[in-house]
């Protein structure tokens, strides 16, 4: 990967010590791991993928596809999924709420003839903020510290057709196999999945099977209380 990463960087006239700099990262970081031919961190790649939304996450991952995306291309990975959106019923002359539902209601996403009802609800919210959000969900556990704390509610679009997935973002992820989970989703090596990865590095990244997706939302924005 580091290869490739290298081969973007002198297109463009950047030094190694420069893309250091330009992600925050100590001196060294990168030239170390070029010269050892070991791997940096996913956190520095982000940043780097970040930096460079032209820059095709599939080739400097995998070496598919070509260095630089176009319009139509972008961000666009290897596979394709399409999940059926829970539908929250409410009267037409309701004000425009979100509901806040717990994680065992969002696990059913993706199923059948599933919905949310009112009895899902924990509670409803008006945010104007929170511009095409579905629904809000409470996050557990300290997994995406220091993004997200435990207690924090993220608010969520739900992703209908996964044909277009912006690599390195914060997803809601439901799964049959773990329940919900919120990850940075990458490509992955293995065929027919996605790379999951915590903000937190004491938890290693792990590939998820697309058959054991049931449903993904992009997280929109968080609410956090100090």
């Amino acid at each position: 990967m580091l290869n490739r990463l290298k081969t973007f960087l002198d297109s463009r006239n950047i030094s190694i010590k420069e893309i250091e700099k330009l992600i925050g990262a100590s001196n060294g970081v990168i030239s170390r791991a070029l010269k050892n031919g070991s791997d940096i961190q996913t956190k520095w790649v982000r940043r780097i993928l970040d930096l460079f939304p032209e820059l095709n996450a599939n080739w400097l991952l995998l070496g598919s596809g070509e260095m630089i995306l176009n319009k139509v291309d972008f961000r666009k990975p290897d596979l394709r999924m399409e999940f059926e959106a829970p539908v929250y019923k409410k009267n037409s002359h309701d004000l425009a709420t979100i509901p806040l539902v717990g994680t065992e209601t969002i696990a059913g996403f993706g199923e059948n003839n599933f919905e949310i009802t009112k009895d899902d609800v924990i509670k409803e919210f008006e945010i104007p903020e929170f511009t095409g959000v579905n629904f809000m969900i409470r996050v557990k556990g300290d997994s995406m510290l220091p993004k997200y704390s435990s207690g924090d509610i993220v608010g969520a679009k739900i992703i209908k057709d996964s044909n277009f997935l912006q690599w390195g973002n914060p997803y809601i992820i439901a799964t049959r196999e773990h329940g919900v989970i919120i990850k940075r989703l990458f490509p992955s090596e293995k065929d027919n999945s996605l790379r999951a990865v915590s903000e937190n590095e004491k938890y290693p990244p792990y590939d998820i099977p697309k058959n054991e997706i049931t449903g993904i939302a992009s997280v929109i924005g968080v609410i956090r209380l100090e």
